[in-house]
């Protein structure tokens, strides 16, 4: 009986509106050579395809230093506008450990978020990420204490644990599974930590924010004076980039490198989340524990080079589908005769990134989505999903022309429907009442026992 339920069921899945097909397997090339890495971390990433390229205790747990500044400045971006006015408070500037990267900021000082960025982000101001956080724990409003008061002192520890515990649910939402804030700025802390792979899912997700990734590809910053300031000091503030990739007139310059965030600690020593792109080609590298950035062959900054070299040359992207190609055909089965054979059509170029000069297979499977007419010309009906090394790329397929619904077919259908319902109700009765039977008996038997 369990063998007949079956059957009908395998039924029932294929007149729904979700079928999967196998559609065969290709071969492509790609080579081997991986490139030296002299860092304790590292990860490649292929933005445009989401392929991890290389990887080096990725997944080890790690001291991420200022790269958890990208961390904050995600969330700014999420919650405040660049135009808000933020006031800095006595304990933002005054909690940072003296060897310590800042902005020159000072007590009560009022700055846009955008300024605010620039600072985070490049010359790494610790007391830029404190003002951020403290302003957005508290709801994206100056309504704290700005006093040096002990209370002031309690109110800023509080905001700072609310700030970091948005930090690491963020985390979590881009899929960081091995990464734990304490702070808004990789102040050392033990229990503050990432991984490689980690720090590129939030270096990726920060690229995905135009006016943020713009304020990482600047190699200078001036912040003007402001009325808090000049009461202090009289000399300019002007900040170079730490990210010495982006710098033409440095060592470490990477001509196609487009910013993002550096970090260093005497614990965690030099560790950078970079992006370089090529040929409308986005990579990501994240370097950890790097040991110098002198001009020497295994400084963070050449580290970074060889990876984006062993991603742009060894790596190719091959088109698998062409843009308003034939991928198949299918039958709608309550179309008319003339129109239910119907074409499916590739919606945009499928592209699979590929190592040079090594074969692999691609798998192939079309997933419909919709197989009942009525059906226009140009709706999506489904997806071809390629799989290649464990990596799945997908393209959406649509109608390349309409299906009308055939009164017939559909009467057919729900006949058949109803028959196979009625059929299935039939089966699970005719159980109910074989068990009800099989108690009886039973119940007879132990009755005849019974002296």
């Amino acid at each position: 009986m369990k063998k007949k339920i079956s059957i009908f069921l395998i039924l029932l899945l294929f007149i729904s509106n979700f079928i999967i097909f196998s559609y065969g397997t290709s071969s492509l090339t790609t080579t081997n050579n991986e490139p030296t890495v002299y860092a304790k971390a590292a990860v490649l990433y292929d933005a445009n395809t989401n392929k991890i390229l290389y990887t080096k205790n990725a997944y080890e747990k790690m001291f991420p230093a200022s790269t958890t500044k990208t961390m904050t400045a995600i969330l700014t971006m999420e919650n405040c506008k660049l135009t808000d006015i933020v006031k800095a408070s006595y304990y933002a500037i005054h909690e940072i450990p003296k060897t310590y990267s800042t902005g020159l900021l000072v007590p009560n000082e009022e700055l846009t978020i955008e300024q605010l960025l620039n600072l985070l982000m490049i010359p790494s101001a610790n007391d830029a990420a404190y003002i951020l956080a403290q302003y957005i724990a508290n709801g994206c409003s100056n309504q704290y204490d700005m006093s040096d008061s002990s209370d002031a002192k309690k109110k800023f520890d509080s905001d700072i644990e609310t700030f970091a515990n948005m930090m690491n649910k963020k985390a979590l939402e881009l899929g960081c599974k091995n990464t734990h804030f304490i702070n808004p700025n990789g102040v050392h802390n033990e229990n503050h930590y990432s991984t490689a792979y980690d720090l590129c899912l939030i270096g990726n997700y920060a690229l995905k924010f135009p006016d943020l990734a713009n304020i990482t590809k600047k190699v200078h910053y001036s912040l003007s004076p402001t009325s808090e300031y000049s009461k202090l000091y009289s000399e300019p503030r002007v900040f170079d980039n730490t990210n010495y990739l982006i710098n033409k007139n440095s060592y470490g310059f990477y001509k196609y490198a487009i910013g993002l965030k550096t970090g260093y600690t005497d614990a965690a020593g030099y560790c950078i989340i970079a992006s370089a792109k090529k040929d409308n080609r986005t990579l990501i590298a994240v370097i950890l524990g790097s040991e110098t950035i002198k001009n020497v062959t295994s400084s963070r900054e050449h580290d970074c080079a060889r990876l984006f070299d062993f991603g742009f040359n060894k790596y190719n992207y091959q088109t698998i589908v062409n843009k308003g190609s034939l991928v198949s055909t299918t039958k709608i089965i309550n179309g008319t005769p003339k129109t239910r054979d119907l074409k499916l059509i590739a919606k945009d170029d499928l592209l699979i990134l590929v190592k040079q000069d090594y074969i692999i297979d691609v798998n192939r499977n079309i997933v419909m989505k919709q197989v009942l007419a009525p059906i226009k010309k140009g709706d999506i009906v489904g997806y071809l999903e390629c799989s290649v090394d464990g990596t799945k790329y997908s393209v959406d397929l649509i109608a390349d022309s309409d299906v009308e619904s055939s009164i017939f077919s559909n009467i057919i259908l729900m006949i058949i429907c109803i028959i196979i319902l009625i059929f299935i109700l039939y089966l699970f009765r005719m159980r109910r009442i074989k068990k009800k039977k099989a108690k009886f008996r039973r119940k007879r038997i132990n009755k005849n026992k019974l002296p």
